[in-house]
């Protein structure tokens, strides 16, 4: 079993995601901060900023998911019926491969637009 277990920046404690509260405020109309308050020093953590672009691509990175799930529930159908052939096998894996690259990128993209915004709503 793997823990995540995340540091305060101000008061340096130790905190496990349950005690983690993250939330969307308003900064202004379209500009959104997501982040979380430690709840022993209530230090706010920045973990993004959002605005207009960066929502819709998370958006499509959650469409995208769907479709990898959707990609899933054919192949394990074809294999409960038997008619799974390795080509089929291999293009549905084919197909996810060329979906999740298309999400790590589309997620650098949005690491990248929010870092832009942190530095021009935060720092």
């Amino acid at each position: 079993m793997q823990f995540t277990i995340t540091r305060c920046d101000k008061c340096d404690s130790l905190l496990f995601p349950k005690q983690i509260k993250v939330q969307d405020d308003l900064y202004k109309p379209g500009i959104e901060i997501r982040n979380w308050r430690c709840p022993l020093c209530n230090n706010r953590h920045v973990i993004m900023v959002l605005d207009k672009k960066s929502k819709r691509m998370m958006q499509d990175n959650k469409k995208d998911n769907e479709r990898i799930a959707g990609v899933n529930k054919r192949s394990r159908a074809l294999k409960e019926s038997n008619q799974l052939t390795k080509e089929k096998a291999l293009m549905f894996v084919d197909k996810v491969e060329k979906i999740k690259k298309r999400i790590d990128q589309r997620t650098k993209l949005i690491d990248d637009h929010s870092k832009k915004l942190i530095a021009k709503y935060i720092n």
